[in-house]
């Protein structure tokens, strides 16, 4: 006779009479503490790993190796403990300090798992090192790396002194880049520098707007911007990094992971936003980092594939402006919803592009540059906005600049 009971209630009895299910345990052959030989009883993943045979050797342990090679990274089939005490298979789509988020073989999306549960990767979205370090987001803090806390010189704290001094340092900036080139030259990546510094009036607008976030997060007063005299405030530089910037654009992802290296092994890179191990919410990636310049000012350099850059530049730029401008009013959640979606779409798109290397070659200046697929792919989230665009625009809620950028998309997109 056979009888069938619930899989749960059959675990609690072997719980409570201290019967061990051996139906997932495999012998094994061990020496014991007394030099003897004995078979033990163990689960799969105790049991040592090929480096070669019918897996190609690409079932690792996880410490394996330095510096984030052999760990877990996005684009991974794990196999990991789930909060039911049982064994998963998850594809890994994003990797924090604490752990993964996974999509489960249930397809369960948002899984966390911290990494103690994860016991090996089953199969690598990438064998190269340089493109699994690009993705592993507990490699490179994104903090100051000189012992400092990021400023610019004393001498840089006015208006005046700041673009003074990122005047003068822009020959050595331009030296610096134009050696990169040099290094990189066999992957031919696009150099675009800045002709002008960065305008006056727009660093006072980000400056006024660290200044309100001070005031509301920190409780902070007039350490940034000091308007006590309302008519004649006074600025403070020493936080503005980007008055100077450059930025190299790749072809593809793997030319993105060499040229992190370099960067990452330079004294003069100060700090390493690595966006590629933590994209945004819609998916943009890219890398920011600062350089300290030899008369020591900071200034800005990005890093990212040209792909993401087009599209970022010439259609996610107004989506985003939009989405910020309404996200937090529930008043326009649908189209804050399809600000989000269209730029999902996007950057699905860019980062494929990114990864295979595919996108025209022929496009060598991403800032206004087109590229029709792009427009394809948002156009009818796009078009779906249109109503609630002009709803927010006459309600105040959308500003001048805002909607003035998002009209010149709907030209683009015809």
């Amino acid at each position: 006779m056979k009888i069938v009971v619930k899989k749960s209630l059959y675990d609690a009895y072997c719980a409570e009479k201290g019967i061990k299910d051996t139906s997932k345990l495999v012998k094994k052959q061990i020496t014991n503490k007394n030099g003897k030989r004995t078979t033990v009883w163990v689960r799969p993943d105790e049991m040592p790993h090929s480096q070669g045979g019918g897996d190609n050797g690409r079932v690792q342990n996880l410490n394996a190796g330095k510096d984030g090679v052999g760990t877990r990274t996005v684009g991974d089939t794990i196999l990991f403990v789930g909060q039911d005490g049982r064994q998963h298979n998850g594809l890994v789509m994003a990797v924090g300090k604490d752990g993964v988020t996974v999509t489960d073989e249930r397809g369960n999306k948002d899984v966390h798992v911290p990494h103690g549960n994860v016991k090996r990767v089953l199969s690598k979205v990438n064998e190269k090192d340089e493109i699994r370090k690009l993705y592993d987001a507990r490699r490179l803090e994104p903090k100051f790396r000189d012992g400092t806390d990021g400023l610019q010189p004393e001498f840089c704290d006015t208006l005046d002194g700041m673009w003074k001094a990122a005047k003068a340092a822009m020959p050595d900036f331009a030296k610096y880049s134009e050696s990169v080139m040099e290094k990189f030259k066999d992957i031919k990546p696009i150099l675009l520098k800045r002709k002008t510094l960065k305008g006056q009036e727009r660093a006072k607008e980000k400056l006024m707007a660290d200044e309100m976030d001070a005031r509301k997060y920190a409780q902070k007063f007039n350490e940034i911007v000091d308007d006590t005299d309302a008519e004649k405030p006074i600025y403070h530089c020493r936080t503005l990094r980007d008055v100077d910037g450059h930025t190299f654009c790749c072809k593809n992802i793997a030319d993105v992971a060499k040229m992190l290296e370099y960067f990452n092994a330079d004294k003069n890179i100060v700090r390493i936003k690595n966006n590629f191990a933590n994209p945004s919410s819609v998916g943009y990636s890219d890398i920011n980092m600062n350089i300290r310049l030899p008369n020591g000012t900071i200034a800005e350099i990005q890093l990212n594939t040209t792909a993401n850059m087009v599209a970022k530049e010439n259609y996610g730029h107004a989506l985003y402006e939009v989405w910020r401008s309404v996200n937090a009013n529930p008043k326009y959640r649908n189209l804050s919803d399809s600000m989000g979606e269209a730029q999902k779409k996007l950057y699905g798109m860019s980062n494929e592009l990114s990864k295979n290397g595919s996108f025209p070659s022929e496009i060598t200046n991403p800032f206004g540059a087109t590229y029709k697929p792009y427009g394809e792919a948002i156009r009818m989230e796009v078009r779906k906005s249109l109503p609630g665009i002009q709803l927010a625009y006459n309600a105040g809620d959308i500003d001048q600049k805002t909607y003035d950028h998002f009209q010149n998309l709907l030209e683009k997109l015809g």
